[in-house]
Formats: structure tokens, C-alpha cells, sequence
């Protein structure tokens, strides 16, 4: 997926710096537009394609994070997985498969993708609520109630992402909030990058923001591990799932599957708990709405 994609750009940012040529395996065209604003990056592959041994009639090294025992052995979020490795995030779990493959690469410092500034979005709080899947989602009562906060303290929401593809995005849109179409994905790497601040699920466009440098706040399922503790980063994340999630989330486990067919893809799934009472509802804006406060002036002192 594209957040997958994100937070694996310090390990082709590693290869990068040491001047080798470095292409970024893709299987879908926004990962292949994060390709296009990785400076120094020297171009994409389809995955499909990965056939001959070499490239440019020289010797090649393939890296598949994916073949690792950490994400064959295991579903990411699981029981299992927490037991193995308690408190372990995105950065953890990287620099682990990367310490075993002999690749140094740099989680602490982000270098941000290359983008064109959009005039006018220094007082805009870009909103992301839309995701694979409704059981990431916030409902839209709540992405209602923190615009209002937001207003009150004299910032312009925008809503970001595809309604013609997510119902969360059309259902705020028609509440006539304010939208701005991303036809690619550099244009949402250009948007993201010009706001003031960013609150989304946990989502790719999300993931740009953390990338980007930009003030972050980020709703998390509970034991969701794609949270990156940077400066400019927070995470809120929800109470327990019911036991009826769980169970559709680890029944939808591919851990063990590390060569995909090239007509695969990821399913979206819906949470089958009542509305009211699914685990990310239960977040409240106001609470978001403080994070998000305390992230702003914290950048703000340290510019």
C-alpha cells in the first residue's frame, strides 16, 4: 500500500546516499508517484516486471522487506505479535529487518519528499479521513465536531481524499466542508505539504504528512504498530476492539505471503460492531483537537 511505501523510504534513502543506483518495486501508481519525488531516486519498477537477474546489463541486489521472518512469522497488531515484541512500532520492526540484512539505514530524521508549495494553506488544518476500510474510520459527528473546534481557533479545515472511492469523504463533503481534489499523488504531497497541520486516520496521505515534516495528529486502532514517534508526529489511538473485530482482522491475516500474484489486492473490510460503539468512535474531538494544539506550538517554538 502507499503508507507501506512511506515509511520505507529511509531504507531507499540509505541506498541512495551511498550513490548506488536505486530503483523503488512498486505494484500500484501512487507508490509509483512517491517514486517521482524521491530526489536521487533513479526510477520505478513494476513488480510484474522483476524478471532477469540483472538491470542494465549490470548485477542487482533485491531487497524484499516482506521476506523477512518478522513479517512472514507474523500479523502485525496480533496477540502473538505483542508477545514477541511488546511495545514495537513501524521504526522498530524496520530497523530489526534492516540490522539483519546489513542495510544502515536512518530512522531518525526524515528527509521529505520533493514538493511544490500551494499558496494560501498556512492557516489550513488538512483533515484525512478517509482509509481502506471503515474499521480505521472516525465517524463523521466527530470529524464535525473537531471542524468546529478547529474554526473557533481560527483555522480552515480541508478535507482530502477521493469520494468517489471512500464514504467517509463524501459524507463530509456533503456537509459542504470545504474539499480540494488531489488528482495524483503529487498533488497531495504538494497539498499536505503547504497546510499547517495535518489529522487523519491511519491512512497513506497521513503518512505523507509525517514524512513531510508537517504537524501531525494520527488516530490509531489499539495496537496498531505504523505510529512514528517524531517531534512533529502524535498519536491518539482508540480503546479495545470488540472481539467480533478482532477476529475478522486476524481472519484477513497474508503475513506468509511474500510474492503476490499482479492481479492481487487488499479488500476492504468493514467493522460489523453497531456504529456507536466501534472502538474509533469512541475517540473524542476535543481531545484531537488538544493534540493537534500541542503539536502546532511546539513547531512553532522550534522554528
Amino acid at each position: 500500500g502507499l503508507g507501506d511505501a512511506v515509511v520505507s523510504l529511509p531504507v531507499l534513502q540509505y541506498f541512495i546516499d551511498r550513490g548506488e543506483r536505486t530503483y523503488l518495486v512498486v505494484r500500484s501508481d501512487l507508490q509509483r508517484g512517491i517514486g517521482e519525488r524521491l530526489d536521487g531516486l533513479a526510477g520505478t519498477i513494476e513488480e510484474s516486471a522483476l524478471q532477469a537477474k540483472d538491470f542494465d546489463g549490470k548485477q542487482r541486489r533485491l531487497v524484499n522487506l516482506r521476506e523477512h521472518q518478522m513479517q512472514t512469522d507474523y500479523w502485525w497488531g496480533s496477540q502473538e505479535f505483542e508477545q514477541k515484541y511488546p511495545g514495537y512500532k513501524i521504526n522498530d520492526i524496520l530497523r530489526l529487518i534492516c540490522s539483519d540484512i546489513h542495510v544502515d539505514a536512518n530512522f531518525s530524521m526524515l528527509k521529505p519528499l520533493s514538493f511544490s508549495k500551494v499558496t494560501g494553506l498556512e492557516q489550513t488544518i488538512a483533515l484525512i479521513p478517509g482509509s481502506d476500510g471503515t474499521h480505521k474510520q472516525w465517524n463523521t459527528q466527530s470529524w464535525l465536531a473537531l471542524v468546529q473546534l478547529l474554526k473557533r481557533r481560527g483555522l480552515t479545515p480541508l478535507i482530502l481524499g477521493e469520494p468517489e472511492n471512500n464514504l467517509a469523504v463524501e459524507n463530509l463533503i456533503e456537509q459542504a466542508l470545504p474539499w480540494r481534489r488531489t488528482a495524483t499523488i503529487g498533488d497531495a504531497i504538494d497539498v499536505i505539504s503547504s497546510c499547517a497541520g495535518i489529522v487523519g486516520v491511519d491512512t497513506g496521505l497521513t503518512h505523507i504528512g509525517v514524512q513531510q515534516g508537517v504537524p501531525t495528529v494520527t488516530m490509531y486502532k489499539r495496537h496498531s504498530v505504523y505510529f512514528r514517534p517524531y517531534p512533529h508526529a502524535v498519536s491518539i489511538e482508540a480503546g479495545n476492539c470488540d472481539p467480533i473485530c478482532n477476529q475478522k482482522f486476524l481472519s484477513r491475516a497474508i503475513n506468509s505471503v511474500t510474492d503476490f500474484a499482479p492481479d492481487f489486492a487488499h479488500k476492504p473490510w468493514s467493522c460489523e460492531v453497531e456504529e456507536a460503539l466501534r472502538c474509533m468512535n469512541q475517540i473524542d474531538a476535543q481531545s484531537v483537537c488538544d493534540k493537534l494544539h500541542s503539536v502546532l506550538m511546539r513547531n512553532e517554538s522550534e522554528r
